[in-house]
């Protein structure tokens, strides 16, 4: 009997679970943005050496960087082989 090990997770995938969590928002150029909110140091460090991976997120409207889950959610869709993406992020991507 053969059991698969579950995909490594990469650094780039923990600082994107972190900023899915604590509704952090990164901007297009890959700088946090978080007025009036501590954000541990460690974090911050993490969010800076991985913003090339935060903007081509930011690019394909993934909802792990999508700002503002609340008001987004019922736009969010499943795509095959894209995955989860934020169809308001993909508008305003558009526009902006």
């Amino acid at each position: 009997m053969r059991i698969d090990k579950p995909p490594r997770r990469t650094s780039a995938d923990r600082v994107l679970e972190e900023v899915f969590a604590k509704h952090l928002v990164i901007t297009s150029a890959g700088a946090l943005w978080s007025p009036n909110s501590h954000v541990a140091q460690e974090l911050r460090q993490a969010i800076h050496l991985h913003r090339r991976v935060l903007v081509s997120k930011i690019e394909d409207a993934d909802i792990r960087v999508c700002p503002s889950h609340d008001l987004h959610r019922r736009e969010w869709r499943w795509e095959q082989g894209r995955g989860w993406h934020c169809g308001v992020c993909e508008r305003l991507k558009e526009v902006c």
